[in-house]
């Protein structure tokens, strides 16, 4: 019984509380995407030639 007591008490560490966020990590994923291609995106026709 001493060491089922043990596990129970223990706390989650808070980084593994943070991982297993799977919907954070989902939304956060596709911030970064969005973020990266829309500013690629803008960067790109910002240096684009004029057209003749």
């Amino acid at each position: 019984m001493g060491n089922e007591e043990k596990s129970e008490n223990r706390e989650v560490p808070a980084g593994q509380v943070w991982f297993d966020r799977i919907f954070f990590w989902f939304i956060v994923s596709l911030l970064i995407t969005g973020i990266l291609y829309t500013g690629w995106g803008l960067f790109e026709i910002a240096n684009l030639p004029p057209a003749p």
